[in-house]
Order: C-alpha cells, then sequence, then structure tokens
C-alpha cells in the first residue's frame, strides 16, 4: 500500500494545516505536482550512509517528496523540552533537485549536521528554528523520532572543552540535548496538527 493510500485522510488534514509539497525556492508556494525523490537518489544516500530507512519513510520520500509549511504546523512530543508541550514544524527535507535552495535537501542537511548530531540520527524535518527532528536509523531505537536541539549542542568535542581534555563524554551528558517526539515515523505524521 502506498504512502498515499495509507495516510491519504492525514494528508488532507496536513494540507488543510498548511503542509503540503512546496516549492525549493519559495518554501511558502506549493509545488504541485509533489516532486519525488528518485529512487537513485534515496539509494546513494542510504548507501552513503551504509542504512536503510524505515519503509514508510522511504515511501515519503519516494512518492512526495519534501513539503513545506505555509502555516505554522506543531507537533506534541511524547517528551517534552523543559516547558514546551508543542514543537514546530517547518520543513520535511526532500530530493537534491537542480537549482533549488539547499537548505531544503535531505543530502545537504544529512552533511550540515553530520558531527553535531547522534552518529545514529539522520536530520528529516526542521523547525524553522535551527533544531531537528531525527529519524533514528541505527540500534535499538531504530525508527524513532527525536528532537535535536541546537542551542543545547553536544559533542565530544565541546565536552572536552567544558571539562577538559581527556575526559570522555558520558551518553547521558551527550544524549541530554534530545527528546522523544514519537515511536515512529507514522506517529511522527500523526501528531501534527495546526499551531494555535
Amino acid at each position: 500500500m502506498s504512502i498515499k493510500d495509507k495516510f491519504a485522510s492525514k494528508f488532507a488534514n496536513l494540507q488543510m494545516i498548511g503542509l503540503r509539497p512546496g516549492d525549493p525556492n519559495d518554501m511558502s508556494a506549493p509545488r504541485d505536482p509533489p516532486t519525488p525523490m528518485s529512487t537513485r537518489e534515496l539509494l546513494a544516500i542510504e548507501r552513503r550512509l551504509g542504512i536503510t530507512f524505515p519503509e514508510d519513510y522511504r515511501q515519503l520520500l519516494l512518492e512526495i517528496g519534501g513539503m513545506a509549511t505555509g502555516t505554522i504546523v506543531a507537533i506534541r512530543p511524547m517528551q517534552m523540552r523543559g516547558s514546551y508541550k508543542r514543537e514546530h514544524v517547518d520543513m520535511f527535507y526532500g530530493a537534491d533537485l537542480e537549482g533549488q535552495c539547499v537548505l531544503s535537501t535531505l543530502s545537504e542537511n544529512i552533511e550540515t549536521y553530520q558531527g553535531r548530531i547522534p552518529p545514529e540520527f539522520v536530520p528529516i524535518v526542521g523547525n524553522g528554528f535551527g533544531d531537528q527532528f531525527c529519524l533514528v536509523v541505527r540500534g535499538s531505537e531504530y525508527g524513532k523520532v527525536y528532537l535535536w536541539d541546537h542551542e543545547d549542542e553536544r559533542t565530544q568535542e565541546t565536552y572536552s572543552w567544558q571539562y577538559g581534555e581527556g575526559k570522555t563524554a558520558p551518553n547521558e551528558w551527550l544524549y541530554g540535548n534530545v527528546y522523544l517526539v514519537a515511536s515512529s515515523f507514522e506517529d511522527f505524521l500523526n501528531r501534527l496538527e495546526p499551531a494555535e
């Protein structure tokens, strides 16, 4: 079953709240018809990372491609970040199309955040403020979606700088700026709603 069929009513609802395939140069303008990612590009990304994306996310890329919000869309995460009950959702990264704004491509965002986000995370959606919704592509959390807070960026280098050279950052510290949003990509889509 295609993702369009599986989420037909959900996508109708998403379009009602402003989430739709967007023009990569003007993400406030709809792109009709959608520009899906090619199988070739998707396989190249997966091969480069040594992973396979969860099937529901693969289907979104292959059938729809990137999406943008024309209005403010929010999500209620499973785990709150401080007092935030909802988080903003801005852009679903998509295909690397000639002449498009590179900020909207999955490849460019993977490259931009490599070494900054946990190694098992892939940035798939931006919130418009620098934070990234990331899909877990390895390990026991495979398929879950987390929010990575860029204002509290944590790497081994920042730990060494803060706590002294040669000290190894504990995992609890390294993962202290990520928050569980959804148990799967499908759950992520189901949690989207209009911002009030």
